[in-house]
């Protein structure tokens, strides 16, 4: 499956204008920058602290389960790695595929906000599978990849925001 849907996101590609839409979308997600950005705005007000701090979280429990164990544990290699004639438009990634970091830590924060901050959510989780689209588009990731990072960020954002209520209600931070 995860072949047959490489191939038909390689005949996508279209350099005239969708290769920059996408390339501009897959870079909101590099290194998290505009979910950081996001926590960033939302810790600055009082109101909102706990749920900047949720995504913070979120984005922390999303690096460490990405970077430091699963994407080494599965060592799965990126797709331009394994199949000869993918047309990749951005530079080839040093790490392995699988999940997708950017679609892992996305979905972690659009889903924290989801429960959280309900007025901004739907951006939020547009953005999130737009960068999760823009990996496949890119062929820099397998569907499952992607598919296993949605699943992981979702479980990442239950826990973070679990974690940001248990450590409000207590009251050892001040979180808003």
């Amino acid at each position: 499956m995860d072949e047959q849907i490489l191939s038909y996101f390689n005949t996508l590609s279209t350099p005239e204008w969708l290769d920059y839409i996408f390339i501009f979308i897959t870079r909101l997600g590099d290194m998290g920058f505009a979910w950081i950005l996001c926590t960033v705005i939302l810790l600055c007000f009082r109101n909102k602290r706990r749920s900047g701090f949720a995504m913070a979280l979120a984005l922390v429990f999303s690096a460490i389960a990405v970077n430091l164990a699963l994407k080494n544990l599965a060592a799965r290699p990126r797709p331009y790695d394994f199949y000869q004639g993918i047309a990749l438009i951005i530079q080839p990634e040093t790490s392995y595929s699988f999940p997708s970091g950017h679609t892992t830590s996305s979905f972690a924060a659009a889903l924290t906000l989801f429960w959280l901050e309900k007025k901004i959510a739907p951006y939020a989780v547009i953005l999130a599978s737009l960068i999760a689209f823009s990996r496949l588009y890119l062929c820099v990731h397998y569907f499952t990849d992607v598919l296993g990072g949605m699943l992981l960020g979702a479980l990442l954002a239950f826990a973070a925001v679990l974690v940001a209520k248990r450590v409000h209600r207590i009251g050892s931070f001040e979180l808003g």
